[in-house]
């Protein structure tokens, strides 16, 4: 669904562009060029593989103390932190 805004050339493509996911939608005229925004079942495949890593972590985090982990700094992110203590209810 999504349509690419634009193409960029290969080799101006900054260093956290997902290369080796976006190299099938990618397209060569003269020289090699990587759209800008992806294509909506990459967006989707992507969306729930990260779904499923969360229910993961959050199915691990409620099997330890996490009231302890998080008083030692345990996760990164205030979000990590919400999920395990909303897991530990």
């Amino acid at each position: 669904m999504t349509h690419d805004i634009r193409w960029i050339y290969e080799d101006e493509l900054p260093n956290e562009y997902p290369y080796k996911l976006m190299f099938n939608y990618s397209k060569v005229d003269i020289v090699r060029l990587f759209p800008t925004v992806a294509p909506w079942p990459l967006v989707a495949q992507l969306e729930r593989k990260i779904a499923d890593l969360k229910e993961s972590l959050t199915n691990v985090l409620s099997e330890y103390d996490t009231d302890n982990m998080i008083q030692h700094g345990f996760f990164a992110s205030s979000e990590a932190v919400d999920l395990a203590r909303e897991r530990a209810k």
